[in-house]
């Protein structure tokens, strides 16, 4: 099992590069035969915002 976090600085915030992390380390995982599972801090808007 492997857990990770993603944050993104404010300066950097909007710009969908923890969507991109975060999607690229899910394809790495079912890659490999494991199960992604996501997270959120529901005190972190961009965390629980609806994707686009």
């Amino acid at each position: 099992m492997a857990d990770f976090g993603v944050l993104t600085l404010p300066a950097f915030r909007g710009n969908g590069h923890g969507r991109h992390v975060v999607r690229a380390l899910a394809r790495h995982a079912l890659s490999r035969g494991h199960e992604p599972q996501y997270r959120c801090q529901l005190d972190n808007h961009a965390s629980v915002a609806p994707a686009a």
